[in-house]
């Protein structure tokens, strides 16, 4: 096929790439779970089933008939073009099926980067909401290659920011070659993974079936999207400034908490549980405010803890504080009595300081984010009924990516 390839790149998310040498020149998107994102015809199709296997020890893309008797064959040409045909038996010939580049939003780049071509449009190329042209006057002369750039500059440093992300549908999803993938993950892990790392500026789904699973994270310029009018393709979630979201965006706190599914009680049940917030149930207070010891109807006991008008953090670390409690399965809550310090043995105390130690080991490597906490103090260790130790107070607390070791803060925090 002289100079032209079409191959499988098994980097990042593994995905087809068609070359003449070096130069990519096309790309069907990567398999989420149903076809490849690019060409949705692949989805209903009464000729063939696709197949597409990777794993540690093999990657690689088939068609299985769903008749034995019927045959199909893929042809890469002479001058580059793809074309899958399947046998027809009566008139002995090969019939064209699927032309795969048949428009020229199929070719690569098209619209630069960070920008979305849609072959249903008057004008191919358009940027990304929330980007301008690079160079518009080349666009006025339908000269797109120079792509897109941010009209506003994310707000980011070592994962802490009021970035956002902005929601497209129906998209064939960028060029995944560097992308990070983990195929356990859900939507809301790996929104979080992607804020916790600056250079991250978009993820999605990896298997878009049913409700969706595992994680892909995009780095860099984001490029060769396609958008699909009459549907196929997929959702990307684009890392955004806080002023370039509008109603309906994914605003990270509240997003986070909703697609952690975070239990919740509503003002009444908390307040009965805690006598109406009596003085006499206060456990403890801290930067936030007071804490309260409660009992729900069911009989759990729990902690409630107040955000006072004259704390000294805000609501975005009040919000922290619960979203990594979640994060680390501790949303059973603990309460701690005072009078039964006096029991404890200097064996339970050992006992008590080895459960910190080992809690703060967890945080710091092998938690699924790794998290500093910054306001490590006896008020802040509660004990459940047994004394044993539970870590609390992560309003202040700083969460990495798995491959992160360090970062720097001009912020005073902790005690």
């Amino acid at each position: 096929m002289g100079d032209f390839v079409y191959e499988m790149d098994p980097h990042g998310f593994p995905e087809l790439v068609l070359r003449n040498g070096s130069k990519k020149l096309f790309r069907p998107g990567p398999w989420n779970g149903i076809q490849f994102s690019g060409t949705p015809e692949l989805k209903n199709n009464s000729i063939f089933e696709p197949v597409f296997v990777s794993n540690d020890e093999e990657v690689y893309f088939t068609v299985k008939t769903n008749d034995n008797s019927v045959m199909t064959r893929l042809v890469l040409d002479p001058s580059g073009s793809i074309y899958r045909y399947t046998w027809n038996a009566r008139s002995l010939q090969w019939v064209l099926m699927i032309n795969v580049l048949k428009d020229q939003c199929n070719k690569y780049g098209l619209c630069g980067v960070h920008g979305v071509c849609n072959i249903d449009e008057a004008v191919l190329c358009k940027c990304l909401k929330g980007f301008v042209p690079n160079a518009p006057a080349d666009w006025s002369s339908i000269n797109w290659s120079g792509g897109c750039r941010r009209r506003t500059g994310l707000n980011c440093s070592n994962g802490v920011g009021d970035d956002g992300f902005v929601k497209f549908s129906s998209l064939k999803v960028p060029y995944t070659t560097f992308c990070w993938v983990n195929k356990s993950m859900g939507l809301g892990e790996c929104q979080m993974k992607c804020l916790m790392n600056c250079s991250c500026t978009a993820y999605a789904n990896s298997d878009i079936r049913g409700s969706g699973s595992g994680c892909v994270l995009w780095f860099g310029d984001l490029i060769d999207i396609r958008e699909f009018t009459a549907g196929g393709g997929q959702d990307l979630y684009v890392r955004m400034a806080a002023s370039e979201l509008g109603e309906g965006d994914i605003n990270q706190e509240e997003e986070n908490t909703r697609d952690l599914e975070l239990p919740l009680h509503n003002y009444v049940t908390v307040a009965n549980a805690t006598n109406n917030f009596s003085h006499d149930k206060v456990i403890g207070e801290g930067g936030f405010g007071p804490v309260y010891k409660g009992i729900l109807q069911n009989g759990q006991d729990i902690a409630v803890k107040r955000l006072s008008k004259n704390s000294g953090r805000g609501l975005k670390e009040f919000k922290n504080e619960l979203l990594l409690l979640y994060v680390q399965t501790t949303h059973s809550y603990f309460s701690a009595d005072k009078a039964r310090s006096k029991l404890l043995s200097w064996e339970k105390r050992l006992d008590i300081i080895i459960g910190i130690a080992q809690g703060l080991l967890y945080l710091h490597r092998d938690s699924r984010l790794r998290i500093i906490h910054r306001d490590l103090k006896a008020a802040n260790i509660l004990l459940d009924g047994e004394m044993n130790p539970k870590i609390s107070d992560f309003g202040l607390a700083r969460t990495f990516g798995g491959d992160e070791t360090q970062a720097n803060t001009r912020r005073v925090v902790g005690t």
